[in-house]
This record gives structure tokens, C-alpha cells and sequence, in this order.
């Protein structure tokens, strides 16, 4: 009987404390009129409010924010990133949410060489964002063959390290940044995928066959 009093008694001041809902509309508001510093802020309060407010008290928040539950994903994704989020960076950064969203993608090291090269300034257009991330993430028509191995190594571990495949969606399914990621990724180019890896293989293994004839 002590032991569920001393329960209650903890639950009830957890609740005492909680942030009401309207406090963090209020936050997040106050921030939206600051630059990066506030668009950071945001996705911050965002991670916040999700953590202390029931599920369904998290969706009607967004009832009292000028930006829908999937554009909130979106700033959690960038106060999520190591990188964007380094006090010394914010005055080279862009003041755009979807700009920041888009940077927050880029692998770490490519995102800080961007950075310390002064790629990325406060007043780049989005077109120009466009062209650096496609150079950075190799991809399209210009994608380099010689990347391809290192990635389908890199395929290779994934599928050794998550050998189911549905434990590996669940675990994409709890992190916002991933969900909106692989969200992006249109499901026929995800067949495709597949196709070409099986035969990608086919081929490669001839090739070797013939080496050794």
C-alpha cells in the first residue's frame, strides 16, 4: 500500500509540473518571430511538448500553431541535427525553416564541409540549395559507379544488423527526422530498387564467372 501512495504521489507531481498546452504555443509563436536561432527553438519546444503532452494533446496543439503537425516534424528534424544546431553556425545559415529541413538531410561531415567552405550563406536562393544538395548527395543522372559498391556494402550491413525488416520500420516509424525521409522516397522507386539490386547481382555474378573460366 506504501508503495502505490508513493506512486501517486509522484504521478501527481508530475502533473502538477507538466506545461500546459497553451504554454507551448506561446513559446513556439514567441520564437517563430526570431531567425535561426528561433526556427531551432521551436523544433525544441516541439520535442518538448511531445514528451510531457498526451498524444492527442500533442496533435490539438498544433491547433493553436500557424504550421501543420508534419511541418512541426520538420523542425524537430532540424534541432535534431548536431551540426545546424552549433551556436557558431546560426549566422551562416539560412533564416528558413524549409531550407534548414532540407540541409538537416546532408550526412554530418558533408553538412560542416558546406559550413567551413561557406557554401551555405544566409541568403541563398532555394534553387541554389537545390543544385548543392543534388552535388553533395550524388544523386541523379551525375550519380559517380564508383560510390556504388560502398553503398551496397553499406545495404549488405543493414540487412545483417536488421535481419528482420519489419523491426527495422518500426524502428524508422519512432524517429520523426526518418519517417519523413524515407516519406519522401516514392514506394515504386522502392520496387525499382529491389529489382535492380537483384539484377545487379545476376549480372555482377556472371561477370566473376568469367573471370575464372
Amino acid at each position: 500500500m506504501r508503495g502505490d501512495g508513493s506512486r501517486r504521489s509522484a504521478s501527481a507531481r508530475h502533473d502538477a509540473s507538466a506545461r500546459p498546452r497553451r504554454w507551448f504555443a506561446d513559446k513556439i509563436v514567441a520564437a517563430s518571430q526570431r531567425a535561426v536561432t528561433g526556427i531551432i527553438e521551436i523544433g525544441r519546444l516541439l520535442e518538448e511538448a511531445k514528451s510531457e503532452l498526451d498524444h492527442g494533446e500533442f496533435s490539438r496543439l498544433f491547433d493553436d500553431l500557424p504550421f501543420s503537425q508534419r511541418t512541426g516534424q520538420r523542425y524537430m528534424a532540424i534541432a535534431a541535427n548536431r551540426v545546424l544546431t552549433k551556436a557558431t553556425h546560426a549566422s551562416h545559415l539560412p533564416p528558413c525553416w524549409y531550407t534548414l529541413y532540407q540541409l538537416s538531410r546532408l550526412p554530418d561531415e558533408v553538412l560542416e564541409a558546406l559550413l567551413s567552405q561557406r557554401i551555405i550563406s544566409p541568403d541563398m536562393e532555394r534553387q541554389e540549395l537545390a543544385e548543392i544538395i543534388r552535388k553533395a548527395t550524388d544523386e541523379g543522372r551525375d550519380a559517380h559507379i564508383d560510390w556504388l559498391p560502398r553503398r551496397i556494402k553499406t545495404f549488405a550491413a543493414y540487412v545483417k544488423k536488421w535481419p528482420d525488416a519489419a523491426i527495422a520500420a518500426d524502428r524508422i516509424d519512432r524517429d520523426a527526422s526518418l519517417q519523413l525521409e524515407l516519406a519522401e522516397v516514392d514506394d515504386d522507386d522502392l520496387v525499382k530498387l529491389t529489382r535492380w539490386l537483384k539484377d545487379f547481382l545476376i549480372a555482377w555474378k556472371e561477370k566473376q564467372r568469367r573471370w575464372y573460366e
